[in-house]
């Protein structure tokens, strides 16, 4: 299996809190994970709890939204929070 890694730009709704970083491009994934760290970091809001399905099976994560720009587009996407993953996971939707 080969692994994409992309250049993104990550924060907070309002993008007032804005890093880059390196992520992992996934387009058969559902949603964008973001390591439990990382969201307090950027100053992610939790807005609830989600089961989601993993390759480890289900669990339950956090829900927030996050400003994700990638190859210059962006946008205000829902993503969960993960306490297990330790890099971005991006869902990316090829047009």
């Amino acid at each position: 299996m080969v692994r994409v890694w992309a250049s993104v730009r990550i924060g907070c709704e309002d993008a007032s809190r804005v890093v880059e970083t390196s992520a992992l491009v996934d387009t058969g994934a559902t949603l964008t994970v973001v390591p439990l760290n990382v969201a307090r970091e950027y100053g992610l809001r939790v807005i609830g709890k989600s089961k989601v399905e993993t390759p480890a099976g289900v669990v339950e994560m956090y829900r927030s939204r996050a400003f994700v720009e990638i190859m210059g587009k962006s946008e205000i996407v829902p993503i969960v929070i993960s306490d297990t993953m330790d890099n971005v996971l991006i869902f990316y939707l090829l047009f």
